[in-house]
């Protein structure tokens, strides 16, 4: 009974940490200052998904957010400023709310993540960027991992990934292979080559012969198949290690910051007064 109950604990405790570990998120529309109109809506949504298959984090029903929107006369376009980012997390019951940028950063797309404790202010930023748009996918996978580790501080972070893993190791392993197989036929060429020369009888004279033509051909072919894989394993190798096939990602150290009305009587100035700390 004493062995059971203990189970039970154990059981209980590692449920209620996995559910304290549990954040509630809404994810706004980003900014999108490239020239590809869909990638506004069509970035979120994607890493929504991202984030879902991951777990640990509950997203907002975008409904949800859309009416909060329209009933608080903050936008109708979905996208959250930072100055109305904790008003409408803690009207949606979020404990965090993701704005987000798109950007063109030289030849490369950059996303821009900003996650604000609709509490505290605190403030936690990531960002990726990648080669084409064609990367999105990739792009919005790594950002959601990293996103989880920064928020539940779960696994382990990640600087880069791949938009394609060619598996080179295995195409040169194959190439390997090949190149062994040509050997021992050529090997085995030489064997009937040097039978045929020596053969004093017509049959023997004809079966070296043939089975002498027969692996040399083999062995070439098996050669210039080596050495294409090679080749081609080679191209795809630089092809992997170029940046053009990289995704990259940078974290900023969390802050808080404050937006308060600026007033100076003596010199009749006003404003807005931005503070950020770190």
């Amino acid at each position: 009974m004493k062995q059971i109950t203990i189970i039970f604990l154990l059981i209980a405790v590692a449920f209620f940490n996995g559910f304290a570990q549990n954040i509630t998120m809404a994810i706004s529309d980003f900014v999108n200052n490239t020239q590809n109109f869909a990638l506004e809506n069509r970035v979120p949504e994607l890493l929504k998904t991202e984030l879902s298959l991951l777990g640990g984090i509950t997203l907002v029903e975008r409904s949800k957010l859309n009416a909060v929107l329209q009933e608080q006369a903050l936008g109708q376009t979905g996208i959250i400023d930072s100055e109305n980012a904790q008003k409408v997390g803690k009207l949606l019951g979020a404990q965090f709310v993701l704005t987000g940028e798109i950007n063109r950063s030289g030849d490369r797309i950059r996303i821009d993540v900003h996650m604000i404790h609709t509490e505290t202010g605190e403030v936690f930023a990531e960002k990726v960027t990648g080669p084409t748009v064609s990367a999105i996918d990739p792009m919005l996978r790594l950002l959601a991992f990293n996103i989880k580790h920064n928020l539940l501080g779960q696994g382990q972070r990640k600087e880069r990934e791949l938009v394609r893993n060619y598996r080179t190791p295995w195409i040169f392993a194959a190439g390997i292979g090949t190149g062994i197989a040509g050997y021992l036929f050529h090997d085995s060429y030489r064997h009937h080559y040097d039978k045929y020369q020596s053969a004093k009888l017509l049959a023997d004279f004809d079966d070296n012969y043939d089975k002498a033509r027969q692996n040399y051909q083999l062995r070439n072919v098996l050669i210039g198949t080596s050495a294409a894989i090679f080749v081609t394993g080679f191209v795809l190798y630089l092809n992997g290690n170029s940046d053009n096939n990289k995704i990259f990602a940078h974290r900023t150290v969390p802050g808080t910051f404050s937006i308060l009305p600026y007033y100076d009587a003596p010199s009749q100035s006003m404003g807005i007064l931005l503070t950020i700390s770190r």
